[in-house]
């Protein structure tokens, strides 16, 4: 039996979900935006992906994430500009401290790298930035970013000619 899956909009969610499905092979997607992939909201997204996150059940999701971009690369024999770069958390007050201190904690238990800086280690990482009251930060090593994002939602639908995925706009 042929099976169908039809998608509305292009950007991240919506193509990563057309990416998966079309993957598993059995069933013809097509994903429909109502101007070009990854035209809308998406586009101006700031594209830092944090493995770091407060709630636990989120970092298995944001490895999944950057695991299938590396599978998308190898796929298409095509570089996503998508880079480990590290994030910054900056405390300035003793409550961003103890909120620090518990995201570090998290990172610590899935075994991602995390440094503690001092003020001046923030300054040096982050020379733009008024450090006048920062008390310290935690620099997150695997964070990574997507220079643009347009790239990799250009990418991803670009598996259309490896899998079962058509696009459409309007």
């Amino acid at each position: 039996m042929n099976k169908g899956v039809v998608l509305v909009g292009g950007g991240t969610i919506g193509t990563a979900i057309a990416y998966y499905v079309s993957k598993l092979g059995n069933a013809q997607v097509t994903l429909l935006d109502r101007d070009y992939i990854g035209s809308g909201n998406t586009a101006a997204a700031a594209s830092l992906i944090t493995l770091s996150r407060s709630k636990k059940a989120i970092i298995p999701l944001v490895r999944e994430t950057i695991s299938a971009v590396r599978d998308m690369e190898e796929l298409l024999d095509e570089p996503s500009r998508v880079m480990k770069v590290g994030s910054v958390h900056v405390v300035a007050s003793e409550t961003s401290m103890q909120s620090i201190n518990n995201l570090m904690e998290v990172a610590d238990s899935f075994d991602l790298s995390t440094t503690w800086l001092s003020a001046e280690e923030v300054k040096v990482k982050r020379p733009w930035l008024n450090t006048g009251n920062v008390m310290g930060g935690a620099f997150m090593k695997d964070d990574t970013v997507c220079l643009d994002i347009r790239n990799i939602l250009k990418t991803k639908t670009k598996t259309k000619t490896k899998t079962k995925l058509n696009l459409w706009k309007n």
